[in-house]
């Protein structure tokens, strides 16, 4: 298959899978740890945006902030279809894919830019699906594609941009894990450790109200006092914990680990680690069990190292 016609099918497979979404799922944890669904879907678009004044020959500072900040608005299937009609038209052009475009790194040939905007588009439909609980849309002829164009060079530099996360093992012989490793992502990945793994990193990040938007109102939260470890239920109740926890804490740093999931039972390896009096650095490693139902936390059970 060519790269244009494989990225005319990954437009049309990414705005299926964004068709599909309905107003709970805009929220929802994704593989992209940082991103929820609209983060994601806005990424994209603003991908699609780019593609046409780039293949007109216009430079990034021609461009400025036209791309910036939200483009969905209030009718984000709309602003997708709109975007991936633009897209498509751009690439249907003539000579679209024979002259050369001006990218954040210096001029290059504008079938390879092409090839990175189809790989973003597979990927992060793949991304779209696995956090919204959607058919699956990696073909055989996708992930023929993606390995042999994601080679180690092309890895390198998007790596080095910061354009992908660090390599993840896989298991031998399984063709989409062993892609997706090297893009960052683990076929295992779920809903679930989504929401798992963005509540800690929204901790991490001293955002108590983002933390608390991923906890369901009737959570039961137990912590690590012994012996049997301070019960609170409610999410006030758990956002008065916390809160506390991260103010009369320096520094505080929350670090998973390894996480996996069963049944929507999340079980997380920890370090948490703050500053002493002295400097130093203290820390305890510890295991926790998150309970996700329905995109939020039920119930958290925390234990140390004692």
């Amino acid at each position: 298959m060519d790269t244009k016609t494989l990225y005319l099918e990954a437009l049309d497979q990414f705005s299926a899978a964004v068709d599909q979404l309905t107003g709970d799922d805009w929220g929802r944890a994704t593989p992209c740890t940082e991103w929820t669904v609209r983060d994601l879907v806005n990424h994209v678009v603003s991908e699609d945006r780019w593609l046409t004044p780039l293949l007109e020959g216009k430079r990034i500072e021609d461009v400025g902030d036209m791309f910036d900040g939200d483009l969905l608005g209030r009718t984000p299937k709309a602003a997708v279809h709109e975007a991936v009609a633009e897209a498509r038209t751009a690439l249907l052009r003539p000579g679209a894919g024979d002259r050369k475009v001006h990218l954040s790194y210096g001029d290059e040939s504008s079938m390879e830019y092409i090839s990175q905007m189809a790989a973003d588009h597979l990927v992060h439909t793949w991304d779209l699906t696995r956090a919204t609980d959607q058919p699956d849309m990696l073909d055989d002829a996708s992930l023929e594609w993606l390995s042999g164009w994601f080679d180690e060079d092309h890895e390198r530099m998007f790596r080095d941009t910061g354009g992908v996360g660090p390599r993840l093992r896989s298991e031998p012989g399984q063709a989409e894990a062993e892609i997706l490793a090297r893009f960052g992502r683990a076929a295992s990945w779920t809903p679930e450790l989504g929401v798992a793994h963005r509540f800690q990193e929204l901790l991490g990040a001293r955002d108590i109200d983002g933390a608390m938007a991923l906890v369901a109102d009737d959570v039961v939260f137990e912590g690590t006092t012994p012996p049997d470890g301070e019960r609170i239920e409610g999410r006030e109740g758990v956002r008065a914990f916390f809160r506390a926890l991260i103010d009369e804490t320096v520094d505080p740093e929350f670090e998973i680990e390894e996480m996996s999931e069963h049944d929507g039972d999340v079980m997380m390896r920890t370090v948490y680690s703050w500053t002493e009096p002295s400097g130093h650095r203290g820390h305890v490693r510890g295991m926790d069990l998150v309970r996700v139902r329905d995109g939020h936390i039920t119930e958290m059970l925390a234990y140390v190292k004692g």
